[in-house]
């Protein structure tokens, strides 16, 4: 593990001027609380990267770019699931595409999905060598030093947007038809009237991007470029009831698309609150060096790490604290040093009894400080 550590001490940007100027070969895994991204590098450029948010997946940008419709979507990923092709790959087969332009949007979702990272105001990463997925690489790398531009980019953007859509929790609603409704409906993108369809005055901005789904960033770029257009108005703010429901049939899906396409030794895509019932446990302490660095509080919590108590006992009731502790259980589930546990160790059969487990350490994790 060559780099590791929390988005808030080394920006995205950063760690992109690093492997772009050591010229480095491997994936830069970036999690955050319900999100994580793998970015692929091939000799300092990035060649690839994967999401596991259902919202970003490359589906997704060709329905909101008008490649295709949903229900060509949806049949091409009912084809992924039943024959273990990439959709791109079934892109390109069935005709819909061809390779250029899978090729060309391909590029530009990637690097969507990457600026997002740009916006996170959390997260952990870390660096790992290995090889990048044969499918689906970009024919011409993409360069990170232009990538750390135009996130920077996207930064000072949203903070523009937000001045008109001030928080997630604002409605939108239709402010009505134009003298030349035609003409103006035609100068719309398609991410625009798809928003347009779905402002009905009552949901949250939260609840109306988890209908339109994307990049949340275009998302936000295209409702402020409405409002400012007179075609919606913010008419208030709402609290949050409960989560936004989503399109079950075709997020499943996508679901089954991304748990499919993670590398093996990926956890698999899914919420992290059915992490909460298993056992953290140290299967390898963290070098010296590294714990003197940490910060009081992620010692105080990684010590907690016993073996015996649950982590819906060890995650904090705090909102704000629950995510970081997250992130520094995912961190480590990433190096392979924390294993998690269905039942407390007390209760599993003797080591010398199970092929392939690692020695399980003391229940006092790792190393005290001297």
């Amino acid at each position: 593990m060559e780099l590791s550590g929390r988005l808030t001490s080394f920006p995205i940007a950063e760690i992109l001027h690093w492997a772009n100027n050591d010229a480095r070969s491997g994936s830069l895994v970036v999690r955050a609380a319900g999100k994580e991204k793998e970015i692929f590098f091939q000799d300092g450029k990035i060649v690839t990267c994967l999401s596991d948010d259902p919202f970003e997946f490359y589906g997704q940008f060709l329905l909101l770019a008008s490649y295709l419709d949903e229900d060509t979507l949806y049949r091409c990923l009912r084809l992924c699931r039943d024959t273990g092709r990439r959709l791109g790959a079934v892109l390109r087969e069935e005709g819909i595409l061809e390779l250029r332009d899978i090729q060309r949007t391909l590029r530009f979702h990637i690097e969507d999905v990457i600026c997002d990272i740009f916006l996170w105001d959390h997260g952990v990463f870390f660096f790992r060598t290995g090889r990048p997925p044969r499918e689906e690489l970009l024919a011409e790398p993409i360069s990170p030093l232009g990538l750390a531009l135009e996130g920077s980019h996207w930064v000072d953007e949203v903070k523009r947007v937000r001045r008109v859509l001030v928080d997630d929790d604002v409605v939108l609603e239709v402010a009505g038809g134009t003298e030349d409704g035609t003409t103006a409906d035609q100068e719309l993108t398609p991410r625009q009237r798809r928003i347009l369809a779905e402002a009905d005055g009552v949901r949250r901005l939260e609840a109306l991007y988890a209908v339109v789904r994307g990049s949340f960033y275009r998302f936000l770029l295209a409702a402020a470029g409405l409002v400012e257009a007179g075609r919606l108005r913010v008419t208030k703010r709402r609290q949050r009831l409960h989560a936004p429901q989503r399109d079950a049939g075709l997020d499943d899906l996508l679901w089954q698309q991304a748990n499919r396409e993670q590398p093996r030794n990926r956890p698999q895509a899914g919420p992290l609150v059915d992490l909460e019932r298993y056992i953290p446990l140290w299967v390898r302490r963290p070098p010296e060096e590294e714990w003197r660095r940490m910060p009081d509080r992620a010692r105080a919590f990684y010590r907690r790490f016993d073996g015996r108590r649950r982590l819906t006992e060890l995650l904090s009731a705090d909102d704000r604290e629950r995510r970081r502790q997250l992130d520094l259980l995912m961190l480590q589930i990433g190096k392979e040093a924390v294993a998690l546990l269905p039942v407390p160790v007390s209760q599993l059969p003797p080591l010398g009894e199970i092929q392939g487990v690692p020695e399980l350490l003391s229940l006092a994790g790792p190393a005290a400080e001297s």
